[in-house]
Parts: C-alpha cells; structure tokens; sequence
C-alpha cells in the first residue's frame, strides 16, 4: 500500500510542476484602444517588405493577429489603398510617393480603435532611402527628432527719412528726401512629425 501512496503524490507533484509554468508564465492578452506611436518597419526602396513596428503601441503585448492592416499611396490628399496583408512590398509604383499604414483593432480580440502612420516618400534604392532619412533629423545623444517641417512667418515694415545738406533740387528745396514705405511679408510653420 505505501508503494501506491508513494506513486499517487509523485503523480500529483509531477501533475503540478507540468501546470506551473502554464500558470506562471502565461501573459494576458492585450485589451484596450490602441494608443501611441506607430511606426513602420523597412527601409523605403523599391523591392524592400515593409511591416508594422508595435514597439511604442499601447495595449503592450499588440501583434499582428490583434488588428488588421490597411497600406495606402498618398498622392497630395488622395489615399489609394495597395494592400491589406500585415506586410506590404514596395514596387515601382510607389516611387516618390509616401506610404500610409493604417492599423485598425479587432474588436473580437479585445482591442479597438486605430493608429495611421505616414512614412517618407518611396526612393528607388536603398542607400537614397537612407540618406533622405538621416537628411532630416536630429539627434543630441539623449533626443531625436525625426521628419521635421521648418517654416517660419514674418512680417515686417521699413521706412526711411533722409537728409542732405550738399543736394538741393526742384523735387528736393530743402535737401530732404523721402523713402516710401516698403512691406516686407512672408510665412512659414514649424512642425516635428516625431520627437523620441
């Protein structure tokens, strides 16, 4: 009898261990409104696979089954949506024009809402779409700036009066001339697409 006591608690500890790591190491699944900052993963040449990056998305723990994709052209305003796949592959058509991916949560899995990025025009090889991403952006060691918009607004107003003693003349008597007003305008924005 001791021997089949012996057997029923190895039995029962062996049971437990099997169901610990099931129970200790088990995640739960991401629920929630996507939130943060999504961002594309790929380098912008013709033939390269681009994919989403969930790294600064909130619920943490998104993957691709929690939502489904939707990659578009941007061409000015107009949107042309080119694929729905949770990757998308850069063909000649995309040269010069950005790529808009727009993730949208899967209610079913317990995440909603939705998260759109805009990358950098297409370039035609790897090594231009390289050099057109490190073309604007700045990095201190501890920030980085990243597709930064410059412009700047002003305004400004000159007149001049001046003043002779040596001239005189029939449209000047007195030696005093006179510099119109000249109006001076322009306009310009500053904006910083992303700041890490």
């Amino acid at each position: 009898m001791k021997k089949s006591r012996v057997l029923a608690v190895v039995m029962a500890v062996l049971m437990m261990v099997t169901l610990l790591p099931s129970m200790v190491f088990a995640t739960a699944a991401p629920s929630g409104t996507l939130d943060g900052k999504l961002k594309v993963k790929g380098t912008l040449a013709i033939g390269s696979t681009l994919s989403a990056d969930y790294s600064k998305v909130k619920p943490e723990g998104i993957t691709d089954d929690n939502v489904s994709f939707s990659w578009s052209l941007k061409d000015g305003d107009l949107l042309t949506e080119v694929g729905t796949d949770k990757t998308y592959k850069i063909d000649e058509k995309d040269l010069g024009l950005p790529i808009v991916l727009k993730i949208t949560g899967k209610e079913e899995t317990g995440v909603s809402g939705e998260l759109t990025v805009t990358t950098q025009e297409v370039s035609e090889t790897e090594e231009e779409a390289k050099a057109l991403a490190e073309k604007n952006k700045l990095t201190t060691g501890t920030l980085t700036w990243e597709n930064m918009d410059n412009k700047t607004e002003y305004k400004e107003k000159a007149s001049e009066i001046t003043a002779s003693t040596n001239t005189v003349s029939k449209l000047t008597p007195l030696g005093l001339g006179y510099v119109p007003t000249v109006l001076v305008k322009g306009k310009s924005e500053s904006t910083t697409l992303d700041g890490t």
